[in-house]
């Protein structure tokens, strides 16, 4: 607006200035024409367009690399995401599991020893009813044309499907022990509890007993026996010792990259003797028998390593949320390079108890949330990126509305998610920029919560795919790295396109306004500074919108969320730029004429005959009769005469 103001007066002025050069109205139409195009081409419209291309245009490529965007500005805002909280199985490992050991009916196999397991055939058949009736998972075991595959796919919960494959290689098929012990008009089965952690099975035999089983996380139901089956199948009490014993076997599964599961039951007499209220919240807590702890391997992908310690070097915090053993989390994250000598890990259960201070004192190095639930995963990110924290104390109080006894002014210092007052002043840089992936129903609320939610596509619920702003097809994590890349790639090719215009613009504008105070006549009129526009504007967008991104983006940090969208660098190219390319231009313009020989105007001089003139008959000697002829004209009529 001032160039277009300050060239509008240099020109009005150059009216009076040049008396004769022009009259006076056409000079003050000209002046503001020429003011009104340098508002138009002042302002970079190109820049939506730049924008849109290089969305568009990563959005096509990032699915060839296995990202599904849902949401067009996640490709931008992933590329300066500073934190990845993400889950293990499935995303860091193959989520191909296999029982390889265990503690099963008092007799402990390792790895080596667990292939030639012998065990009585009254205890394999206890084990094999409750895997069978106790699941959600099943096998296929054919493909689409009717081929028998090599191994059978696992459809649903893969560590069910590792516990029907080892009762499986015990010579039982679950769908015959499911049918012979199930029976559906009588029995229940309770899908897994993430409050308990733990699914159950409430079957009746065949003797008119009832049986609960229940299969969860090893420390959970460990605590809930009170007896183990021993290996005769007998029940025997378990004491402290034997306790202990246990615990010590399941931390060493644990460290071994273990996923640890424990299988218990319950005996009722009869259905009668079940407690009110069973169909809604089985007896599964209490008096529990122990009956084996299963050691589960999920290998971890091939180019995971790799994928972990790029998005590291690239400025970004991973985190590892997983529902596993923290010792089975922290080996795993070890494998991965995720849990580092001064990283630090925690539990769930721990993690949602802690003040807000206290989480920000740990947040720079917590790398691994162990036995977390989807609301751990939902307090870490709101943490982080400060979503979704209670903005008033009217905010506060209906958030803990259910909870008895909890005051503002009591607790709300001692209580997370925090308060935005709070939260504002720990963190004055702003918060964190947080990809969190998922998979579950449950996971939904992170995933809205997160900057960028991840969905995983083999794995994930259709709810998780819906909440998420990009669905990983191949439920890879390299998968996400790629994802960054291409942010990255977005944004810089944004402000390529945006220095390239604001350049050409600077020049352009500011020729315009010398020539005008300078008294010359205008180098570009309207019409070629609209064109100039034209052509740089989407010729630039689509050059700088579709460059590809390179291994030097993760080699930098990310940029903060406060960070202007030109930077320092930029301004300075900028201006060498715009001050090398007008010069150049200003020498042409104004000494031009002298250097390349040529006469000092701009358009081709015009011959003025009068009326008068008897030397020429101007309804038939020229085609126009307006009393003047131009160059051409001259060079047909007059030239060599």
């Amino acid at each position: 607006m001032v160039f277009a103001v300050a060239t509008f007066i240099a020109q009005v002025v150059s009216i009076w200035a040049r008396p004769g050069s022009t009259t006076i109205v056409n000079g003050i139409i000209n002046a503001f024409i020429i003011a009104v195009t340098i508002v138009v081409v002042a302002i970079p419209e190109g820049l939506p367009l730049a924008v849109t291309i290089a969305l568009a245009y990563s959005t096509k490529k990032m699915y060839q690399d296995q990202c599904l965007i849902r949401v067009l500005a996640a490709c931008e805002t992933m590329g300066n995401a500073t934190n990845i909280c993400s889950d293990k199985t499935g995303t860091l490992t193959e989520n191909r599991m296999t029982v390889v050991e265990g503690w099963f009916a008092n007799t402990i196999f390792n790895q080596d020893e667990f292939q030639r397991a012998s065990l009585m055939e009254s205890v394999k058949r206890m084990i094999a009813e409750h895997v069978s009736c106790n699941r959600s998972a099943y096998l296929v075991r054919v493909d689409q044309e009717g081929h028998k595959l090599e191994r059978p796919t696992i459809i649903g919960n893969k560590t069910e499907g590792a516990l029907i494959m080892m009762i499986q290689n015990w010579g039982f098929t679950y769908e015959e022990v499911h049918q012979e012990a199930f029976h559906p008009e009588t029995d229940r089965v309770f899908s897994f509890n993430s409050a308990k952690k733990r699914s159950t099975a409430v079957v009746q035999q065949k003797d008119g007993t009832v049986r609960i089983f229940c299969k969860g996380a090893s420390e959970w139901i460990l605590k809930d026996c009170t007896h183990f089956t021993d290996k005769n199948g007998t029940v025997a009490p378990l004491t402290a010792d034997k306790r202990e014993a246990l615990e010590r076997h399941i931390l060493s599964m644990a460290e071994n990259a273990l996923r640890t599961l424990c299988l218990a039951h319950k005996d009722y007499r009869s259905a009668a003797a079940l407690p009110q209220g069973w169909d809604e919240n089985p007896p599964d807590n209490t008096e529990l028998i122990l009956d084996c702890i299963v050691g589960i391997i999920d290998p971890l992908r091939e180019d995971v390593k790799e994928a972990v310690r790029i998005a590291q070097q690239a400025g970004v915090t991973v985190r590892m949320v997983t529902g596993d053993n923290i010792a089975t989390a922290c080996a795993i994250a070890r494998q991965c390079g995720i849990l580092t000598p001064t990283g630090l890990a925690a539990e769930g259960p721990t993690f949602r108890k802690m003040k807000p201070k206290e989480v920000d004192a740990i947040l720079p190095r917590l790398q691994v949330l162990a036995r977390s639930s989807p609301d751990d995963k939902f307090l870490l990110v709101t943490r982080l990126n400060g979503y979704g924290i209670p903005e008033t104390k009217a905010d506060w109080e209906k958030k803990f509305k259910d909870r008895e006894g909890v005051t503002w002014e009591k607790d709300r210092d001692n209580l997370l998610p925090g308060y935005r007052e709070e939260w504002e002043e720990s963190r004055p840089e702003g918060g964190q920029v947080v990809g969190v992936t998922g998979d579950g129903t449950n996971d939904a609320p992170a995933l809205k919560a997160a900057d960028v939610g991840l969905a995983m596509g083999i794995t994930g619920t259709k709810v998780a795919q819906s909440a998420a702003d990009i669905v990983i097809l191949d439920d890879k994590f390299s998968s996400i790295v790629k994802a960054i890349s291409w942010g990255r790639s977005v944004y810089d090719n944004i402000r390529k396109f945006l220095q390239f215009q604001l350049c050409v613009n600077i020049v352009a504008l500011s020729t315009v306004f010398i020539a005008a105070v300078a008294g010359v006549a205008v180098p570009l009129n309207a019409v070629q500074l609209l064109w100039i526009n034209l052509v740089m504007d989407t010729m630039g967008a689509l050059a700088k919108g579709s460059e590809m991104p390179t291994p030097a983006l993760l080699e930098r940090k990310p940029y903060k969320r406060s960070a202007s969208l030109i930077s320092r660098p930029m301004l300075r190219n900028m201006l060498c730029e715009s001050a090398f390319q007008l010069i150049l231009i200003l020498i042409l313009l104004f000494a031009g004429p002298g250097l390349f020989g040529v006469p000092p105007s701009t358009y081709c001089d015009e011959y003025e005959v009068k009326r008068s003139s008897t030397m020429w008959d101007l309804t038939t000697n020229l085609k126009s009769p307006t009393g003047q002829f131009t160059c051409s004209d001259f060079n047909k009529y007059c030239r060599n005469k």
